[in-house]
């Protein structure tokens, strides 16, 4: 019997010291985008995919219609989405949730860094603007609150500031890159380029360096500027294909972005930071918005 006790005990004090693993969030790891691959509609429904392109799973989200900017939370388990408003949906496509019904067209939803806050852009005022609000959708208030339409916001890695696209009230066909802290202080221009829409910005994850999308004529591109609004160069561009919708890997040496190709098609690509590595991740079928999940734990 005391043979019996002690095996037993043992076992009990193995089991306390070796817990069972916690399962990685669905979306850890993987590249989340747009695609209309199924049917070559045009309507571009969810998918995600490992680094390398491989494992293309369909994510069943029951919002009709064409699907965009997706970005996954900072959990791993749920995404944003939208589509004139802002959707909040668990990645197996349950819980569908509109967090911003009523007027005017919300979209281009960004958690903060601990996932307790969503920004978003909104033109249910007389401009667009940067809104922010609580990951359930309550407590919506006007971030920057200007006559002059904002666009696209990215959060610091520590939250404590976000970038975004601002387009001058004199109706150039200019977008600059500004950054403000979260509490609304310290506003702060960051791009200055003429005839050039910077649009788009994510900050990297170590908050050294913003990557955004670069429009001028007759030319797109990816653009890199430090968060100090130093450093600002082209990555990659072109003439003759469009370039957009840049985001981090979590370790911060990977950028996806996507591009059209000269058969109007859209491409998902991988670039490092330094310019070299350009790989091609959906080279048989299209690909748009990606989106990078949190790192494997």
């Amino acid at each position: 019997m005391r043979r019996m006790t002690l095996a037993l005990g043992l076992a009990l004090a193995a089991a306390c010291h070796n817990p069972s693993p916690v399962p990685t969030p669905p979306l850890a790891g993987r590249i989340v985008f747009t695609s209309d691959r199924s049917d070559g509609s045009g309507v571009p429904l969810l998918y995600s995919m490992d680094p390398d392109g491989s494992d293309v799973r369909f994510m069943p989200i029951s919002i009709p219609g064409p699907l965009g900017w997706p970005d996954v939370a900072p959990s791993g388990d749920r995404l944003l989405v939208s589509r004139e408003s802002v959707y909040l949906v668990n990645a197996d496509g349950t819980g569908l949730q509109n967090l911003t019904p009523g007027d005017g067209n919300s979209r281009r939803g960004r958690w903060s860094p601990d996932g307790s806050l969503i920004a978003f852009e909104s033109d249910r005022t007389s401009s667009s603007d940067i809104w922010i609000m609580n990951a359930d959708g309550t407590g919506q208030f006007n971030f920057t609150d200007s006559p002059e339409d904002e666009y696209m916001a990215g959060w610091s890695p520590d939250g404590s500031s976000l970038v975004f696209s601002r387009v001058p009230a004199d109706g150039a066909n200019e977008a600059r890159l500004f950054a403000m802290n979260s509490n609304g202080t310290g506003l702060r221009q960051l791009t200055d380029e003429m005839e050039v829409l910077a649009l788009g910005a994510r900050y990297s994850p170590d908050g050294a360096w913003i990557v955004y999308e670069r429009l001028s004529p007759g030319r797109t591109g990816i653009g890199l500027v430090r968060s100090d609004g130093s450093g600002n160069h082209e990555l990659i561009g072109a003439d003759t294909v469009g370039f957009g919708s840049p985001d981090w890997s979590p370790d911060g040496q990977q950028i996806a972005f996507e591009f059209i190709d000269q058969s109007a098609t859209r491409r998902i690509a991988v670039i490092r930071p330094d310019g070299t590595g350009l790989t091609i991740l959906t080279p048989e079928s299209s690909g748009g918005s990606p989106d990078w999940g949190p790192a494997v734990e």
